[in-house]
């Protein structure tokens, strides 16, 4: 009962002022130094992803020069597939349950400061990735913080443990529980 009762405490610290500061605060200084680029290169993504949808000589011309390349409409699509899970999908529902409709605000608040987040960790993925002997190239995120993985002594050890605690216990609990 003493560790359910510290984990709990636990959860309750964390998921308050901690995170939104991480978040929010990460969000708005990288949304900042990048000059809002989800705001910025919105008109751009929007041309070349939905926009080439219904472009029809676009679409044959971007898919036509190589053999297996595909268009930037099925590479989002892709994308969005391979990055959406239940959590995604039951999260908002049990948001909603929770906090009542103003939790759909403060997500799209905390998801409009994430676009900088996202996109800040794309381009140092891009800026660090080598090209292999064989063609192509390793890069992403594990390949990058890799590369620091220098001990940091404590801090590092504490944090190395709770990610491997939050993914096996919030992967499978969303899972579980959203059946």
């Amino acid at each position: 009962m003493f560790i359910y009762n510290a984990v709990l405490a636990y959860n309750a610290w964390i998921w308050g002022i901690p995170i939104l500061i991480i978040l929010i605060g990460g969000g708005l200084y990288l949304s900042f130094v990048t000059g809002f680029v989800q705001v910025r290169h919105f008109p751009d993504v929007l041309k070349s992803t939905v926009g080439g949808m219904f472009n029809k000589e676009e679409m044959k011309e971007e898919t036509g020069k190589h053999h297996g390349t595909i268009s930037s409409f099925q590479a989002v699509s892709a994308a969005l597939a391979a990055v959406l899970g239940t959590g995604n999908i039951v999260g908002v529902g049990t948001a909603i349950a929770a906090g009542g409709p103003g939790a759909i605000f403060w997500m799209w608040i905390v998801g409009f400061v994430a676009m900088a987040l996202k996109y800040s960790e794309a381009c140092v993925s891009i800026a660090v990735r080598e090209k292999k002997p064989e063609g192509g190239y390793k890069g992403g995120a594990n390949y990058y913080l890799s590369k620091i993985n220098k001990p940091l002594g404590f801090a590092w050890s504490i944090a190395m443990i709770y990610s491997l605690i939050t993914a096996a216990m919030c992967t499978y609990w969303f899972r579980c529980h959203s059946l």
